[in-house]
């Protein structure tokens, strides 16, 4: 039930939202592991995310995340971001 999402994608998805107001957003992470081995990193965590208008709770919404970074000479740079949306329980 996935997509891949490409820059091509993501800037689509990012035009379409401008001139709509956007509730502010508060994400939260909870790490399950990271693993470090070399110049390559993985890492799994929940992320949690908020969703307030003027202060007030409108949305909720939580994913199952995982990332593979590679270590260059300008630092971290993501190779791989893979997320699941999860259900509400």
């Amino acid at each position: 039930n996935g997509e891949v999402w490409d820059n091509e994608i993501i800037v689509s998805h990012m035009d379409n939202a401008r001139g709509q107001e956007q509730p502010e957003r508060i994400n939260s992470f909870d790490f399950v592991e990271i693993k470090i081995q070399d110049k390559t990193a993985w890492v799994a965590y929940h992320n949690n995310a908020r969703f307030l208008v003027d202060g007030k709770p409108v949305g909720e919404m939580n994913w199952l995340e995982s990332a593979i970074a590679v270590l260059t000479e300008d630092g971290w740079r993501l190779q791989l971001l893979h997320s699941t949306l999860l259900k509400e329980k």
